[in-house]
C-alpha cells in the first residue's frame, strides 16, 4: 500500500506530479482553490534566464504584484466569499507563482475550480485544483532552529 505524499498534504502541491510513488488524496469538502503558477514573478523569470537578480526596481515589482493580487481577488470573488489569498513569490520551481484562495464554503471552491481550470491568464493555461485545509499555517514553512 502506498503512503500519502507529505508535501501534497502540507501544501496541496507535489513537485513530482507524474509517476510519484505516494498517493495524492481527493477531498470531499475542499475549501481551498489552488491556481498553479499563475503569478508571473519577475524574479523567477530572471532566475530562469540565468541572471543573478532582476533589473526591475522593488517599487515596480510591488506595483505589479499589487495589480495582480487585486485582479485575482476580483476574479475569484465572483464565486463566493474569500477568507484569504496567499500568492507565492518563492522562486522554487514547484510552487513559483502559485496562489491559494481560501473560500468560505466548499461549494464556492468547487465552482471556482470548474470555472477557472483550463482558462488562460497572461497567455498561460491555468491549472486549478482543490485542497482541503482550513489553516493558513499548514502551508507556511517552519523557521529553521
Amino acid at each position: 500500500m502506498k503512503n500519502l505524499c507529505y508535501q501534497f498534504k502540507k501544501t496541496g502541491i507535489c513537485q513530482c506530479a507524474q509517476g510519484y510513488v505516494f498517493l495524492h488524496s481527493d477531498y470531499t469538502f475542499p475549501h481551498v482553490l489552488i491556481l498553479h503558477h499563475i503569478y508571473p514573478n519577475p524574479d523567477y523569470f530572471y532566475l530562469l534566464l540565468g541572471e543573478p537578480e532582476s533589473q526591475i526596481s522593488n517599487n515596480l515589482k510591488t506595483s505589479l504584484f499589487d495589480a495582480f493580487y487585486y485582479d485575482l481577488f476580483l476574479e475569484c470573488s465572483q464565486f463566493g466569499l474569500i477568507q484569504n489569498i496567499i500568492v507565492s513569490r518563492n522562486v522554487n520551481a514547484s510552487i513559483a507563482g502559485t496562489a491559494w484562495i481560501f473560500y468560505d464554503s466548499p461549494d464556492c471552491a468547487i465552482t471556482a475550480q470548474k470555472a477557472m481550470n483550463n482558462r488562460f491568464h497572461a497567455g498561460r493555461k491555468i491549472l486549478a485544483t482543490l485542497w482541503d485545509s482550513h489553516k493558513l499555517t499548514t502551508i507556511l514553512c517552519d523557521p529553521p532552529n
